[in-house]
């Protein structure tokens, strides 16, 4: 349940391999192009802002988590999530990479933030 800002990170590099797949259709070219506007207007700053978030929320869970404190950990990590779901530099995120799905065929979808974390029947202190 993990949410990372690293994920964010990962999109960039994921559209320069794309850019050179060999047999990209000009509409693969596109979305990538598309979704590389997309990347670029989502507000830098905000991103910043999120990770440091998201350092200081690893840090409490892993501390809560160190301490037995699981339920509240778990508590904590479902409203951690709802507010970064309602951040608009996430939702940005989370727009863009809808528009790179599919593009090249061997290569995991572009990852959609907090899609199917809330269900997952993973406990957040197993991932710290």
């Amino acid at each position: 349940m993990k949410l990372s800002a690293v994920i964010i990170l990962l999109i960039v590099p994921a559209l320069a391999i794309a850019k050179n797949y060999p047999g990209m259709s000009e509409a693969d070219t596109q979305k990538i192009q598309k979704m590389q506007s997309c990347m670029e207007k989502v507000d830098q700053q905000q991103l910043k802002a999120l990770e440091q978030r998201q350092n200081r929320f690893d840090a409490e869970m892993e501390s809560l988590c160190d301490r037995g404190k699981r339920d509240e950990a778990q508590k904590n990590s479902v409203l951690f999530e709802k507010e970064m779901m309602k951040n608009p530099a996430i939702q940005a995120v989370n727009k863009c990479s809808e528009i790179g799905k599919g593009m090249v065929p061997d290569m995991p979808d572009m990852p959609v933030l907090g899609q199917n974390e809330a269900d997952s029947n993973e406990h957040v202190c197993d991932s710290y």
